[in-house]
């Protein structure tokens, strides 16, 4: 086994399909602009087109990016009749229609909440009178590589002259590491049988979507050894699924931003708050990345939301009427309040959680002070700190940075300086504000091949490093008594 394959079998589980010789334009001495990397593209003419497509499957929404994996350019996949505040953010929520067709929208039964349902069941067997979580997800993943890939047709495709056009699915994993096998064996069986549903041009029903799973799991069983990438002729092994906080530091990572050192990176999420602190570098023109801590713990907007929410309702009547409509606010289906964006002192009772969402971090910085990296440079100077994902604006997530910086203030360290990321000029996304790109920061990073990431240096690799303490020797100041 080739190191690149031990590599990605350590890093993401499985096997590594073998890696296509790829014929590379020289590359140019200055960066290119946008527009001169777009006639590139339209100028393209090759006999085989390798195509990434990465999806953050986020609780409250999913963001899609797609990109040419020679070319390196991206494109953001738009969803225009959303409702989320971003034309780039997909409900994560589903329709069984009145016809028995699932859809993205429309009148039927509607299923939110599907990914955190997924991940507290282990099967996927029908019952007489319930849908699977399992089932739905995959539905809701099949309607959207369907989308994504009848956007690209009808607005891109003819920009790639090339006859043949080959696919990679990333998938966004909601932990630190990919070490629970079951977690990860899911999000392949539903990843894989939503793309087989969305090509073979049926209905989505539930009985085809069970046929799709049934077929992804003996595939994933069985792979099929010809499998070469192509719509149709696709297997687990074009299958990848990545811990979203890794594909948050990619996406960093091939940023005009970047730059190499030590980092904080904080992910608001629905669900999670997920934090890494690594190390970026070069080695020999490669990337690589020493992950240093990780940590991914039930703290994101949803169960801050409901800490507020049981506060209001411990109010007197005449007080909860004030926060009426908040009370009835669902931050799955919803835009942040203003209430939240601002901060009101009604955050004020829940001190407790704030405490273990700092905690969270304080924990991971002291760490690296202490044992893990006492000696870089970020310590003394300032610690490079980005965030990201859909809670990053809500003032109570914000206030977590001077909260650990003053419980460290005794302590060898200097401060966190935020970091905002400047939208890439690879990536194709009219319309996007710059102050949104944070939420399509994961799915950037999960657009790009395994093979081109660089090296993952897992915290089980990396030893301590003991503090560099300069010891002064002054013996040769002073006499010793029998020299006198």
């Amino acid at each position: 086994m080739s190191p690149i394959e031990n590599w990605f079998k350590r890093i993401f589980g499985g096997s590594a399909p073998e890696p296509k010789e790829v014929v590379r334009e020289k590359p140019a001495q200055t960066r290119p602009t946008a527009s001169e990397r777009t006639n590139r593209v339209q100028e393209k003419h090759i006999e085989v087109a390798e195509l990434g497509i990465g999806i953050d499957f986020g609780t409250s929404c999913t963001k899609i990016v797609i990109q040419d994996l020679e070319l390196k350019q991206k494109w953001a996949v738009p969803y225009l009749t959303n409702k989320m505040g971003s034309n780039y953010l997909f409900p994560s929520s589903v329709t069984l229609g009145v016809d028995g067709r699932f859809v993205l929208s429309g009148p039927g039964e509607l299923f939110n909440n599907i990914k955190l349902k997924m991940l507290g069941l282990e099967n996927h067997e029908e019952s007489s009178d319930v849908i699977h979580p399992v089932t739905v997800v995959t539905a809701y993943l099949a309607l959207l590589i369907r989308e994504s890939l009848d956007w690209f047709d009808g607005n891109h495709r003819k920009y790639i002259k090339a006859k043949n056009i080959q696919y990679w699915l990333n998938i966004g994993l909601p932990a630190k590491n990919c070490d629970n096998e079951q977690m990860v064996g899911q999000f392949k069986l539903v990843a894989l049988a939503g793309w087989f549903a969305a090509v073979d041009g049926n209905k989505f029903t539930i009985k085809t979507i069970q046929e799709a799973l049934d077929t992804a799991k003996i595939s994933l069983e069985k792979p099929i050894s010809e499998a070469n990438g192509s719509r149709l002729n696709f297997d687990g092994n074009r299958v990848t699924i990545v811990p979203e906080i890794i594909a948050g530091i990619f996406g960093y990572a091939n940023s005009t931003a970047r730059n190499d050192g030590m980092y904080l990176l904080v992910d608001v999420g629905a669900a999670t708050l997920d934090c890494a602190i690594f190390n970026l570098f070069k080695k020999d023109g490669d990337d690589r990345y020493s992950i240093f801590e990780t940590d991914v713990q039930q703290l994101g907007v949803l169960r801050y939301v409901e800490s507020i929410k049981e506060h209001i309702r411990e109010l007197p009547e005449e007080e909860q009427i004030r926060y009426e409509t908040f009370l009835e606010f669902n931050p799955l289906t919803e835009p942040v309040p203003e209430l939240l964006v601002n901060g009101e002192n009604i955050e004020e009772p829940i001190a407790s959680f704030h405490l273990e969402c700092t905690q969270m971090i304080l924990n991971m910085v002291h760490a690296i002070i202490v044992d893990r990296n006492p000696n870089a440079m970020e310590l003394l100077n300032t610690f490079p700190t980005f965030m990201t994902g859909g809670g990053k604006y809500i003032s109570f997530y914000n206030r977590l940075i001077p909260k650990v910086e003053d419980r460290l203030s005794n302590m060898h360290f200097n401060k966190l300086k935020i970091i905002e990321l400047p939208l890439p000029e690879d990536l194709l996304a009219p319309d996007l504000m710059i102050a949104d790109y944070h939420r399509l920061q994961i799915a950037y990073g999960l657009s790009f091949h395994p093979f081109w990431i660089g090296e993952i240096i897992n915290k089980g690799c990396i030893g301590d490093i003991q503090m560099d303490i300069d010891i002064i020797d002054y013996s040769d100041r002073f006499v010793d008594k029998d020299m006198m």
